[in-house]
Parts: structure tokens; C-alpha cells; sequence
């Protein structure tokens, strides 16, 4: 089939013949404001320029496209380095086809900062907070999800914005990592300008520095790797009066919730918040809910959420089911608290989707109520009881001491 558009990507090297050629032919060449700087540049004698369309935005970039091949055609549109990363090419292609469309590359700027500063990049987790190059099927992160992010990869790379600034995201990045951080930041500016500059620096550097735009943000803390994604022991998580779901108990809930990639979890009743920061720990792109109406445990909470720098955990103060209004829909529920109220909770929780349900239980009446409401609301109720026990020293023998029998509850949809 012939092609109907072009997406050249255009960056830092001369123009090739092939694309010389695609220019020749194509009726219209459609560019950004930016990128008819750069194409000025490249392009020799300002050949072509009668050709050339300047649209501030993607939408109306699409607008003119569809409107002008019902007519005319071919149309080249200009993007930065590889339209496929983070770029134009995933809207237009999904917008016309792959059929009508062809793809040339350039050299990305991400390509260009990474050798810029030497380190390697075939382990960099990407990251764009450039609003306006969001297409479809483009993962959509915001600056609060970077703290999580960080926690989880190595080394992110960020494509900023006017608004998601390197100031902006080390500012939000000082809240949960330390001043003396191993954590090292680089703000690449103007790539291919006369007046690019590389600057490396702490968080704090970062946060107080200026940059011109365009730039992006290189976070690295290979240094200090060695976190676990699971197994916080509770030695690790601050709360008050030995009220914490036990380390053991907290492994099975977390395996009995089968804990997605991704999604919303609601922790209801959540404490010094265990459950959620253990779970919240497994993936960045999971959004815990934990719902907590205790000042106190309030307090315990957030101080843990800083601690481990997760900002994937979302405090809900308030008691359930008043609270839980609003919220964005769980794919799965934990209750570890319900302040009594477990039948009306359930009753709120029958009129969603989401499954599987967790709850503990020490007592017979608690065990009992709970698989009377899961019945009357279609979930197939599944029980086990875990007894454990931990070793203690005493004099110079040991002996297992047993903790306290706990009920699991979960609840599937049928």
C-alpha cells in the first residue's frame, strides 16, 4: 500500500538523501515550533520551506492530517529523534494505521544524555511526564508516582516538561530519601544546542539548581541496591502496642490477596499501615489505599510511608464504610481492622467488582459474621487457620513459643 504519511524523526545529524527525498515528494511538512528551530538548522538553502505547517499541538497535528490526505497526499510530520519513544509515532499510527504510515528514526536525546554522561542505558526504567507527547497506550506517570518509581529501579530516565521540572521532581524525591543520599541526578539541557549543558548533582543540587528547556531528568542509585521487595521484618516498621500484622500472618494474607502488577488495593483498617507498605513495595504501579482512622496510627503511618519512601501508599483518614466513598474502584480489598462495623463494611464491598477479598480474625464470632455477610454477597468464602510459632532463648536453651491462632478469610467472587 502506498504511504500516505511520513514521521521523520529529526535531531542530531544532517539530513539523509532518503529523507531529502520523502521532503521532495510530500505535499506538506507539519512540525512543531521547537522542531522547526532544529529543522531550520539542518536543512540547507530553506529548501522545502514553502512546504512547511507549524501546529503547537498533537491534537491538532492529528486534525490536519485527517482532514488534508482525503485530498492531498503524502504529508511528512517532524518528530524529535525516535517517533516511537515517547513520541508522535504511537498517536499517528494508531490514529491511521500502520498501513499508510512509514517510520525513520533518528537518535534519540535519551541516546545522546547516556553517552553524554557514560553510564549505560539498557537498564534505565523511562519515564515521560511531557504532557503533551502522551498518545495511545502511553503509560501515564505523575510526578508523585517518581519516589516509588526510584524505590523500585535503579535508574530512571524522565522526559520533562515545563511543569514536571528536574527541580520540581528532586524537590518531591527530597521528601523521601535522605540530604546525603547515594542518589545521583542529571539534568541534560538543550541536547544539540550550541548551549547544552550536563549538570550532575544531589537531590538537594538539583532542587535548588535552574534549567533551561528542553532537558531531562537521569536519577541513578545503583550504589545502594540491595532493598527487598518483600519480607519487611516488623523490627522495620514503626507502631505502637504490638499492633501490627505479624510477619508470618502478613505473607499469607499478601499471597491469599494474589497481588497484581498493578491496580488499586484498599486496606481497611490499616494501623501502622504493614500490609500496605509491604504490598506497596512489590510494584510502583500498584496504588494502595490505606484507610485508617486513628490519629495516632495515623501518624505511625505516614512516618513508615516516608521511612520507606513510598509514595504509592495513599493515607485515607477516616472510618470505613463513610471513608471508602469516593475512592477509585479496588481490585482487591484487606480488611485488618473493621472497629466493629465488619457487617456494614462487607455489605459496602458486596456492591463492587473486586476479588479477592482478605480478612484475620482472632475471634469465633468475628470468623462467623464474616461468612455469613460473603455468602449473601455472591463471594465464595475460604478459611484457613495459621499457628506458629517462634523460637526463645532461655538461659542457654531455646523453646518455641506459640503466637496467637489467626483466622484468614478470603472472600472470591462467583
Amino acid at each position: 500500500m502506498k504511504t500516505d504519511i511520513y514521521v521523520v524523526g529529526i535531531g542530531f545529524s544532517a539530513l539523509t538523501e532518503e529523507k531529502r527525498e520523502i521532503f521532495e515528494k510530500s505535499k506538506y511538512i507539519v512540525t512543531s515550533p521547537r522542531l522547526y528551530e532544529r529543522f531550520s538548522e539542518i536543512n540547507e538553502g530553506e529548501r522545502f520551506i514553502e512546504k512547511i505547517r507549524i501546529i503547537k499541538s498533537v491534537d491538532e497535528t492529528i486534525e490536519f492530517i485527517r482532514k488534508t490526505i482525503q485530498k492531498i497526499k503524502p504529508i511528512t510530520v517532524l518528530a524529535s529523534g525516535d517517533p516511537l519513544f515517547f513520541g508522535i509515532g504511537r498517536r499517528i499510527l494508531a490514529e491511521f494505521g500502520a498501513q499508510k504510515v512509514e517510520i525513520l528514526p533518528e537518535l534519540s536525546s535519551i541516546q545522546i544524555a547516556f553517552s553524554k554522561i557514560k553510564i549505560p542505558w539498557d537498564s534505565v526504567y523511562f519515564v515521560s511526564l511531557h504532557g503533551s507527547i502522551q498518545g495511545v497506550g502511553v503509560r501515564k506517570y505523575s510526578i508523585d508516582d517518581i519516589p516509588a518509581l526510584l524505590r523500585h529501579y535503579d535508574k530512571l530516565c524522565i522526559l520533562t516538561d515545563f511543569e514536571n521540572t528536574p527541580q520540581r521532581i528532586a524537590e518531591k524525591l527530597s521528601h523521601f530519601f535522605e540530604k546525603n543520599s547515594y542518589i545521583r541526578l542529571y539534568v541534560c539541557e538543550k541536547l544539540g544546542y550550541t548551549d547544552e549543558r550536563i549538570t550532575e548533582g544531589t537531590v538537594e543540587d538539583i532542587k535548588r539548581g535552574f534549567f533551561e528547556y528542553p532537558n531531562l531528568l537521569i536519577v541513578d542509585k545503583t550504589g545502594n541496591s540491595s532493598h527487598p521487595i518483600f519480607g519487611l521484618k516488623e523490627g522495620e516498621i514503626e507502631h505502637t502496642k504490638s499492633l501490627i500484622t505479624k510477619d508470618e500472618v502478613r505473607a499469607v494474607v499478601i499471597h491469599k490477596l494474589r497481588v497484581p502488577k498493578g491496580g488499586i488495593i484498599w486496606d481497611i483498617g490499616a494501623g501502622s499501615g504493614s500490609v500496605s507498605l509491604e504490598i506497596a513495595q512489590i510494584s510502583p504501579q500498584l496504588k494502595i489505599f490505606a484507610i485508617e482512622k486513628n490519629e495516632e496510627m495515623i501518624g505511625v503511618l505516614e512516618k513508615n510511608r516516608r521511612k520507606l519512601s513510598l509514595s504509592n501508599v495513599y493515607i485515607i483518614k477516616g472510618e470505613a464504610p463513610e471513608a471508602l466513598h469516593g475512592l477509585p474502584s479496588p481490585d482487591r480489598v484487606f480488611i485488618g481492622g473493621s472497629g466493629g462495623r465488619l457487617r456494614e463494611i462487607l455489605e459496602f464491598l458486596g456492591k463492587l467488582q473486586c476479588s479477592p477479598i482478605a480478612m484475620t480474625a482472632v475471634k469465633i464470632k468475628t470468623l462467623s459474621e464474616a461468612l455469613d455477610c460473603l455468602k449473601n454477597y455472591s463471594y465464595e468464602p475460604l478459611v484457613s487457620q495459621l499457628c506458629h510459632f517462634r523460637m526463645k532463648e532461655i538461659g542457654d536453651s531455646q523453646y518455641f513459643s506459640a503466637q496467637n491462632p489467626v483466622f484468614i478469610i478470603v472472600g472470591e467472587k462467583r
